[in-house]
């Protein structure tokens, strides 16, 4: 019993182990990727700047046009976002009805469906009960 309870042991604490590194691994493949996106070195200090990544988020940049400082930069982000966002609620309005119109004409294609398949059976059926010898 305590050598099996020491092995378990063991491998919990080995998966515990790959798990950390594998998210460690994962998570300098993020910053990486961030970095590569954004433009600059991956070998520069991540974050260094002031508000390095204050555009990476709506209510990061929200917290801190509110919260004052550099308040001029962050409130230009904010309404730059809010423009943004206003952009996309009024692309939104405009592709909601081509969005209805074509899930009704979806179901209108579907009851047609329907309806072509029930005659076909109808077809059959009657074509079978006449000529028995065909089937």
């Amino acid at each position: 019993a305590a050598r099996a309870r020491a092995e378990l042991r063991r491998r919990l604490q080995r998966e515990t182990s790959d798990a950390r590194t594998a998210r460690a691994r994962r998570k300098g493949a993020a910053e990486h990727r961030i970095l590569a996106l954004r433009g600059t070195s991956p070998s520069a200090s991540f974050g260094s700047a002031p508000g390095d990544f204050l555009d990476l988020s709506l209510a990061s940049a929200a917290s801190g046009a509110l919260g004052g400082g550099a308040g001029a930069g962050r409130a230009q982000r904010l309404e730059a976002l809010s423009r943004e966002n206003q952009q996309l609620k009024r692309y939104m309005s405009e592709h909601r009805l081509s969005a209805r119109h074509l899930h009704d004409l979806g179901g209108q294609m579907q009851r047609s469906l329907a309806s072509m398949e029930g005659r076909a059976s109808n077809l059959r059926q009657h074509s079978a009960a006449r000529s028995p010898a065909l089937v």
